[in-house]
């Protein structure tokens, strides 16, 4: 009978495999980064537009927008990046202060994604027996669709759920002892608070980080849950304290328009029907398919969609997404050692969706990115013997996995992504041979595949030397829809004082739309389609881009003013 090896060399063996594993799944990333594209990227030109705009100058006073509320740190830290780094950029490169640091931001999220994955694959590894299967596990949430989409962004999503996987990683290091130290506990506490800083809903995460903070030490529990939370109260009042003092707020007024500023006048209908597709959306790409499922609920006369439709969509992802929940809580609760990653992923993944449904955006994917780490934790917890032994709800929750892996890698493939994009390409450079400065391009909404092909491309020739400034008429979901025609009225009338031209999208004269068009009637009810061409109809033009799907110029004359400035004068949202 052969002997044990003895624990110091058992232990070495381990570590060569950890980084031997490591090395193979930073390998894995760097390919899928590099042959993959993000669909959205959330607000990253606009980051970039507004850390730019502060180039030189100072980064204080009162409605800078440098110091947004909803993303306190964000914006600061490329204006703090442009300001460094600019002698030796410029130097090297023919970059603008909007590219430069746009570079910054998507060269941090792709750092922050990297560190993220392999910080989960560290805390798999501890769980799970089998290497192949922790390898499945971080792999298969590494290419969820709103982590690997946002990983290409420049916004702040990745690097807030970098800090929380950090905080949650140094706890469980430091409680393998039993208890967790008081550098851990404070560690994680203002890492939680860094996240929050960079965006104010990882707040939510901080319950499921303190649980995983205090449940090794039942004899402590009150005194570690008091500790972190100072620490993190601390953090926050000095990183919003310093917001509040850069934007001026000297009154509690002042402070309530700058935090009711950063919900950017959301006001969302069907909040549950979001709910059904946005959750699922943040793991699996969806695509469009969200706009045909409210077409089918909706009975849009314009584009109406049939079961069959729905089939051939992505109808079977969001089954699976749901049953694959439905099997996750079935193993967790039917076995008391499981109790802790169940309790962690309420803790961790409840107080987000009940912000997105309640107050929030259930429909956005990056909403529920702050579930990510709790539910690595999970699932390692509920594969950690697969494959020696298993069950049909463990098969299941490993299909999901691939099948993540499978569809993300397919939908946001680069030059598949690329292909789609040639169209609105086409449509942006025959419109940018014509601006001027300061002109202005009105589309119909942000569902636009304009709209998207610039928010994927904040690097690309359509952006450059600065972004495309995009106008949508109508947003949906939003209070904007109330004001759409009095804000079309006062931003066109703008431009032509600026000294630019006002290009429209011929859509808008066209009395029904298209299904390519994304418009899905009844999707808010305080508008509908007949309004648009309806208000149009009356405005003159005078030039047009050309093509199918092409832009027409407003003739910059008394009628067409006489008309806009009759309209009452809009007040933006606080």
């Amino acid at each position: 009978m052969r002997a044990s090896p003895e624990p110091g060399i058992a232990q070495r063996e381990k570590r060569k495999h950890s980084w031997r594993d490591h090395a193979w799944l930073a390998a894995a990333l760097v390919l899928i980064f590099c042959f993959t594209r993000g669909f959205y990227l959330g607000d990253t030109a606009v980051y970039m537009t507004d850390a730019a705009r502060y180039f030189g100058r100072a980064p204080a006073g009162a409605g800078n927008p440098l110091w947004e509320f909803g993303h306190l740190l964000w914006r600061p830290l490329g204006w703090a990046w442009l300001e460094i780094s600019s002698p030796a950029v410029a130097h090297l490169t023919t970059w603008g202060p909007s590219i430069s640091v746009g570079f910054f931001f998507i060269g941090i999220n792709l750092i922050c994604a990297a560190a993220t994955v392999l910080l989960w694959h560290s805390l798999a590894r501890e769980i799970v027996i089998s290497r192949a299967v922790a390898f499945l596990v971080v792999l298969g949430f590494a290419c969820g669709g709103a982590f690997l989409s946002y990983a290409h962004s420049g916004s702040s999503y990745v690097p807030g759920l970098f800090c929380v996987t950090l905080a949650i990683w140094a706890l469980r290091r430091s409680g393998r002892g039993g208890t967790v130290g008081r550098p851990a506990l404070a560690a994680s506490a203002a890492l939680t608070a860094l996240a929050a800083l960079l965006w104010f809903p990882w707040v939510l995460a901080a319950p499921g980080v303190l649980f995983i903070g205090i449940w090794p030490s039942p004899s402590v529990r009150i005194r570690q849950a008091a500790r972190f939370s100072i620490v993190l109260l601390v953090c926050l009042a000095l990183g919003f304290g310093v917001g509040a003092a850069a934007q001026r707020i000297r009154s509690v007024s002042q402070a309530k328009a700058w935090v009711s500023a950063s919900s950017h006048g959301l006001s969302q209908s069907n909040r549950v029907l979001r709910l059904a597709t946005g959750l699922p959306r943040s793991f699996f790409y969806l695509g469009k398919d969200g706009v045909l499922y409210k077409r089918f609920l909706l009975k849009d006369p314009f584009a109406p969609v049939t079961v069959a439709g729905l089939v051939q969509a992505s109808l079977w992802k969001i089954a699976l997404f749901h049953v694959f929940l439905l099997c996750l809580g079935w193993e967790l609760v039917r076995t008391a050692t499981a109790r802790w990653a169940l309790l962690a992923l309420v803790a961790g993944a409840l107080p987000t969706v009940l912000f997105a449904v309640l107050l929030f955006e259930p429909g956005a994917p990056e909403r529920y990115i702050p579930a990510y780490p709790f539910l690595v934790l999970a699932v390692a917890w509920v594969l950690r013997n697969f494959p020696r032994s298993w069950n049909v709800s463990q098969l299941v929750i490993g299909a999901f996995l691939l099948s993540m892996c499978v569809t993300s890698l397919y939908s946001m493939n680069r030059f598949r992504v690329d292909q789609q994009d040639q169209p609105a390409i086409g449509r942006s450079m025959a419109l940018k041979a014509q601006l001027r400065d300061h002109s202005l391009v009105a589309i119909l909404s942000n569902q636009d595949d304009l709209s998207a092909m610039c928010n994927r491309n904040p690097l690309g020739a359509v952006n450059r030397p600065a972004p495309l400034r995009l106008y949508d008429i109508v947003e949906p979901a939003t209070l904007r829809v109330l004001t759409w025609r009095e804000e079309f009225a006062q931003e066109t009338l703008a431009a032509w004082t600026a000294g630019g031209d006002v290009w429209v999208s011929r859509r808008v004269w066209r009395q029904t739309p298209r299904p390519e068009w994304n418009w899905v009637e009844g999707d808010d009810p305080r508008v509908n389609w007949e309004e648009i061409p309806r208000f149009f109809a009356p405005l003159e033009t005078d030039q047009a881009t050309g093509g199918a799907d092409d832009f027409a110029r407003l003739k910059h004359n008394h009628d067409n003013v006489t008309r806009l400035a009759a309209l009452p004068a809009y007040h933006p949202l606080p």
